[in-house]
């Protein structure tokens, strides 16, 4: 099977400038996620999407291929992920002919994941046979104490029925999680159809065969500011995460 690695990595960061390649221990961030998936047992091409010409340098220092740039309007604050997607194969298939039978999308700001989930998120996409496979993490709390705010008062997003009955979290059996976005492995032929109709194909949608792995807490971390940096780098020094 074909099964391609994408990293989409732009270089205009708000909150890190030139956050995916900002040194973490001494090592450019995007650095350590190629690293783990050029380790993958089933990732046979490792290609960025970067619309910078230092992240491309730095990337394919690391290994991976940076065969073309990304368009402008495609690296806004603001541009989803799915049509990086697309214009990533659409480049691909015309300019060599490539058309890969999974696409495994890697997370530049997450630099502890691990090689291990990463293969077992294709796993899991391969043997069940699913549209999409992704990872999610464990919420710490539960999600019926969840509240926005309008103005300063409170109400709570999920519909009150009897706050008596609310538990606290260390009763309640049922775990809750949520989307990391750190790995997802999906059919390329699935989203090639479906691209246009969903642009979060990483969800649970009706009608999509979607399957997922949980990841533990420090895989999952996901940087976006500077205090996630230096909790990244403690974390880093302290368990030798290198």
């Amino acid at each position: 099977m074909k099964i391609l690695g994408l990293i989409p990595a732009r270089g205009g960061s708000k909150g890190i400038p030139k956050k995916n390649i900002y040194p973490l221990c001494g090592k450019p961030m995007i650095g350590y996620v190629i690293e783990k998936a050029l380790k993958s047992k089933y990732i046979n091409r490792l290609v960025v999407s970067t619309d910078d010409t230092e992240i491309s340098r730095i990337s394919k220092k690391f290994g991976a291929e940076v065969p073309f740039m990304r368009l402008k309007n495609l690296a806004q604050d603001s541009s989803p992920t799915v049509p990086v997607v697309k214009h990533a194969l659409d480049w691909l298939k015309k300019n060599e002919n490539y058309f890969p039978d999974i696409i495994v999308l890697l997370q530049a700001n997450s630099p502890l994941m691990k090689t291990e989930d990463i293969d077992k998120v294709v796993e899991k996409q391969i043997k069940t046979k699913a549209d999409v496979a992704y990872t999610l993490m464990e919420i710490s709390h539960p999600s019926q104490w969840l509240q926005k705010l309008r103005k300063d008062e409170p109400y709570f997003i999920f519909p009150e029925k009897n706050i008596e009955s609310f538990k606290n979290r260390q009763s309640i059996k049922e775990k809750t999680y949520r989307s990391t976005g750190v790995i997802s492995a999906i059919k390329t032929e699935y989203f090639l159809k479906n691209y246009n109709k969903n642009p979060r194909l990483c969800l649970p949608k009706k009608g999509q065969k979607t399957k997922a792995i949980v990841l533990d807490p420090v895989s999952s971390v996901d940087i976006d500011n500077f205090l996630d940096l230096y909790f990244t780098e403690t974390l880093i020094k302290k368990y030798n995460l290198k």
